[in-house]
């Protein structure tokens, strides 16, 4: 396969950053993806939703190793532009894991708020002392709900 990494154009018709070849095992794609740009864990996460339809083979390529190489294929016969629209798929996939990890770090001080105001009110609860229940209005012996002593089926905001 040639190499095209996803940040060249292409001259000859091909899509820039996709390689796809005829094998002995078959159709496959392969993209180049550069780890300066993404990281090995969304890379991995975009490949992850891919492997119900697709093998997927990741490997480290490049001077330092600085590309992880991801051969692409169908699990069941496709045609060539499925592969390719898969490949393209993959590639907004890689952008979309980028911004949710943009995102996360520029809203990580809100969700951590958020969560230590949830589950810091409940911090107040443990204490045994505190969690006594009244036991003073509960039905003893022949009593009903019909009773209704808290006058619970009476409508509010109503007479």
């Amino acid at each position: 396969m040639d190499e095209i990494l996803l940040s060249q154009a292409s001259d000859d018709g091909r899509l820039a950053g996709i390689d796809v070849e005829n094998d002995s095992l078959g159709e496959a794609a392969s993209i180049l993806v550069d780890t300066s740009v993404y990281t090995e864990s969304e890379v991995f996460k975009a490949a992850y939703w891919y492997t119900d339809r697709y093998y997927l083979f990741l490997s480290r390529d490049g001077e330092g190793r600085k590309y992880i190489r991801i051969e692409i294929r169908p699990k069941l016969p496709v045609e060539l532009d499925q592969l390719t629209n898969a490949c393209r798929e993959f590639c907004n996939a890689l952008i979309d894991y980028r911004v949710r990890r943009m995102v996360l770090a520029e809203t990580s001080n809100i969700r951590d708020t958020l969560l230590r105001k949830a589950f810091g009110e409940g911090y107040n609860h443990l204490d045994p002392a505190k969690l006594g229940s009244d036991e003073t209005r509960v039905p003893e012996g022949r009593q009903s709900f019909r009773e209704d002593a808290l006058d619970i089926g009476h409508p509010t905001g109503s007479d």
